[in-house]
């Protein structure tokens, strides 16, 4: 059963002025949907709405202050922000990994080319630690703070079931781990940034 009007119009309606309140109600809402349904029950509206959520969710998890959010592949964050004086802080942890959730609606909208875009995606920003044919930004670090989701293993999506396919894995800077059959391991609480519908549809 594709998912409900209602659950579309609330998405939409975090997303036009993303904070923190009712963060991690929009990112279970569309957890929940996605383990809800088939496979091929989302409709490509939800998916297209999902990864743009949960772009934004990403930056519900980082190290912030009046002024705005520290990206977390800045390295150590000052305890007080230079602009405006004060006190950084984490938010409440979300309830489940956004990375996770990212890659079930990533591999649902563009099934043959997720892991491929991801790659050159993550690339681009020197989010990988060990990249394929070459290394990450040297000073490339993630922010401090960071702590895995305990018993999250990651979500197993159907593809790549021959024994003899080579699992591809992409090695983040933050220790997260994501695997070309479609698992997350290591998913941190302070995510990494993601890339919005339209930088991952241009990939």
């Amino acid at each position: 059963m594709a998912e409900s009007a209602g659950v579309l119009n609330h998405i939409r309606g975090w997303m036009r002025s993303p904070s923190h309140d009712g963060a991690d109600a929009c990112l279970m809402l569309i957890v929940d949907e996605l383990f809800r349904s088939e496979e091929d029950d989302s409709t490509p509206e939800f998916l297209m709405t999902s990864l743009d959520a949960l772009s934004a969710l990403a930056r519900m998890t980082w190290w912030s202050c009046p002024c705005d959010a520290v990206d977390p592949t800045s390295g150590l964050v000052d305890a007080f922000c230079p602009k405006c004086h004060a006190l950084r802080h984490l938010p409440q942890r979300l309830s489940f990994p956004v990375w996770t959730a990212y890659i079930l609606a990533a591999r649902r909208l563009f099934p043959q080319t997720w892991f491929d875009k991801l790659e050159r995606w993550s690339r681009q920003k020197n989010l990988l630690a060990q990249p394929r044919g070459g290394v990450a930004g040297e000073n490339a670090s993630p922010a401090e703070g960071v702590a895995s989701y305990d018993g999250v293993a990651g979500i197993d999506a159907k593809g790549d079931t021959s024994p003899s396919h080579q699992i591809k894995t992409l090695v983040y800077i933050d220790n997260m781990r994501v695997l070309s059959r479609g698992e997350t391991h290591a998913a941190n609480w302070i995510a990494l940034p993601l890339p919005s519908l339209d930088e991952f549809s241009q990939l």
